[in-house]
């Protein structure tokens, strides 16, 4: 007969040696009815001493660590407005470009794409902001080693400039994509430089009638593609109209085919019409109304265009009338070379005749604006003549050409207004004249014009974009030279982040045939894209994808992925963008 089962546990201290030490268990014993075995379990109670034959623990027990002793570490690995700069690097060419100009040394190149991003994803802040910058995003950025110090840009800029093959490089890069024919641009732009170890410095009196240390820097651009090309600093007191010669030259070197020059008047004189007709360099540029050249056409046309009759309209802007004519001249060529055939010697003037095209437009909308431009400017220099205010040299002339001055015994300064010149001014207020050799439309002529005031307007704002609104800190050429390449390639991007969301505007909200787009809801969030674009500055639009990031947060026990919430319309944005929030 089989025993009873009771259901008791039983305990007994059994040891076992092993390598010498003996280690003490506590078995526990019962018996399992269900499987009908007999059941045990073994706990390690600690080692016996041989000598004194007390049992020791084995080790202590390890304590929990508290949450506050474990380091957790937050990695970025993804940012939004990072990769829309990537993207607009590639598309503007200034990373291939900057890359090919330095294949020998990465590094370099690395922190010019660097600093390149941060100017233009800051919109003009200064250096000294880029060292928290580029140590936030460091693993994102071209330059991924280290953050960018003080020293480092500093000693950066100073490399630049004291290698100039590394700019001209830059500029031959960005020239082979400029095509046979297209339309060019120059236009020259005051940079405070402050320091004096900036030969090229020179001291002018600024709008605010202050004296100011500043270099010139001309720009070429393209029109056509809307680019920034090359730029080159130059001595601070050259007249506009002087600096044709030396970009004529730039164009040469750089060895653009062709190209057809769009100018306003402040480059126009006889001198640099005949150095372009030398040059085979087509253009279309501005004169005034009473330039000698142009004024008995222009007073030829004035009635027919004063009347608004609607025969002349320009259909692609229609607050304009305009009238071609044609001209034949010669303008003055001061020659660099000999030349036996023309029995002339280096230096000599050779007059070159030419068939030229004059484009004579009015619009009523435009002489109210000159109107009242011109108002405002007599009454500020009226004023400043009245209480003997420094005058800079735009007021001057000014000054010279609208007004005569004199004095009463008692000192008081008498300013008389010439009243005919002023007439005279009223008169051709809101006539646009163009001269040009190769273009014979006059619808043509004034679109293509019209795209160069956008552009000098662009190379206007470059210097606050870039914070060249405010003086350098280098204390030499060289400094200066690497600042402005890096800000030169900045607002190249710039440039081309707003092609491309001009493109994207004009695709938004327009059906195509795809049924998934042309649904109600994707247009409808397409056309809300498109009005918040509409609304957004450009700094705007870029920071709002500053804070749309991928992080990875790790305590070296467990590892997570936090992808932080983004609206549908920021991520349509992204989507046009070819970026993938994901």
């Amino acid at each position: 007969m089989a025993r009873p089962y009771t259901g008791k546990h039983s305990f007994r201290i059994i040891e076992r040696e092993k390598n010498g030490t003996i280690y003490v268990f506590e078995q526990e014993s019962w018996y399992d009815q269900s499987t009908k075995n007999t059941k045990y379990k073994h706990v390690l109670k600690g080692i016996r001493d041989p000598q004194t034959g007390e049992i020791k623990p084995t080790r202590p027990k390890s304590k929990k660590k508290a949450p506050s002793d474990v380091p957790v570490t937050v990695e970025i690995t993804f940012n939004a407005m990072l990769e829309i700069i990537k993207i607009v690097s590639e598309i503007s060419g200034v990373g291939a470009e900057v890359l090919a100009a330095l294949p020998n040394d990465r590094g370099i190149a690395e922190k010019i794409l660097t600093l390149a991003w941060y100017i233009f994803s800051n919109d003009g802040c200064t250096w000294p902001g880029v060292e928290n910058w580029s140590n936030r995003y460091l693993k994102l950025l071209p330059y991924s080693y280290n953050a960018i110090t003080e020293d480092i840009y500093q000693d950066l800029f100073r490399y630049i400039g004291s290698h100039p093959e590394i700019s001209l490089s830059i500029f031959k890069h960005r020239a082979m994509n400029f095509g046979s024919g297209e339309l060019l641009a120059w236009d020259s732009a005051d940079h405070p430089c402050g320091s004096e170890g900036v030969t090229d410095g020179a001291v002018i009196v600024n709008k605010s009638n202050q004296p100011e240390r500043c270099t010139k820097v001309l720009y070429l651009y393209s029109v056509t593609s809307r680019q920034l090309i090359a730029y080159q600093k130059l001595p601070g007191n050259i007249a506009d109209v002087s600096t044709t010669t030396f970009a004529i030259q730039l164009v040469k070197m750089l060895n653009l085919q062709y190209p057809e020059v769009l100018q306003d008047n402040g480059y126009y004189s006889e001198g640099n019409i005949g150095e372009m007709l030398h040059e085979k360099i087509h253009f279309i540029i501005r004169v005034k109304a009473t330039n000698a050249l142009v004024s008995s056409l222009v007073k030829e046309c004035y009635d027919n265009l004063y009347s608004g009759s609607m025969d002349n309209i320009i259909y692609i802007a229609p607050e304009y009338s305009g009238i071609a004519k044609c001209i034949e001249a010669s303008f003055p060529y001061k020659r660099k070379y000999a030349s036996s055939k023309k029995n002339l010697k280096a230096g000599d003037t050779e007059w070159i005749s030419a068939k030229l095209k004059v484009f004579i437009y009015y619009s009523s909308y435009q002489k109210g604006k000159d109107d009242h431009e011109f108002r405002k400017r007599f009454a500020e220099v009226r004023e400043d003549l009245l209480a003997g205010a420094y005058l800079n040299n735009e007021s001057k002339q000014f000054a010279e050409q609208y007004f005569d001055t004199g004095k009463k015994p008692d000192g008081t300064i008498v300013v008389t207004p010439k009243r005919q010149e002023v007439k005279e001014t009223f008169k051709y207020n809101g006539f646009l004249v163009l001269l040009a050799d190769k273009e014979s439309d006059r619808n043509n002529a004034l679109a293509k014009y019209r795209m160069r005031e956008k552009i000098e307007e662009n190379i206007k704002g470059h210097k606050s974009h870039s914070g060249g609104d405010t003086s350098k800190t280098g204390d030499s050429d060289d400094f200066f030279d690497g600042e402005l390449l890096v800000e030169f390639l900045g607002n190249s991007m710039r440039e081309s982040f707003w092609s491309k969301i001009r493109a994207m505007k004009a695709e938004l909200g327009v059906c195509n045939g795809e049924i998934e787009h042309d649904a109600t809801a994707n247009l409808k969030l397409e056309d809300s894209l498109k009005n918040w674009i509409r609304k957004k500055s450009f700094t705007n639009i870029l920071h709002t994808f500053q804070t749309t990031e991928l992080l990875r947060v790790s305590d070296k026990v467990h590892t997570y992925k936090l992808k932080k919430p983004i609206t549908a319309r920021n991520k349509l944005f992204l989507k046009k963008m070819g970026i993938a929030f994901e």
